[in-house]
């Protein structure tokens, strides 16, 4: 979950990217030669930015999905 200001979501992504790798975890993904080929990468925005104005409270959630079994600790 990142909280803040939207675009601080590209070093929320990178810091879940490092953390990943950290863990071996890896990614449904594949690489072709266009590049790689995410197999679902996502954000829910929690917060109303009209109900709340304050961007320091704004939460999303980065969601990654990832292949087999993995120890996420």
């Amino acid at each position: 979950t990142h909280t803040g200001q939207y675009d601080g979501l590209r070093a929320a992504w990178a810091a879940l990217e490092d953390w990943k790798q950290v863990r071996g975890i890896q990614e449904a993904s594949t690489e072709g030669e266009n590049g790689v080929r995410w197999g679902t990468r996502t954000e829910f925005y929690l917060t109303d930015p009209v109900k709340e104005m304050d961007p320091a409270k704004w939460r999303t959630d980065l969601v990654l999905l990832v292949r087999g079994d993995a120890d996420a600790s």
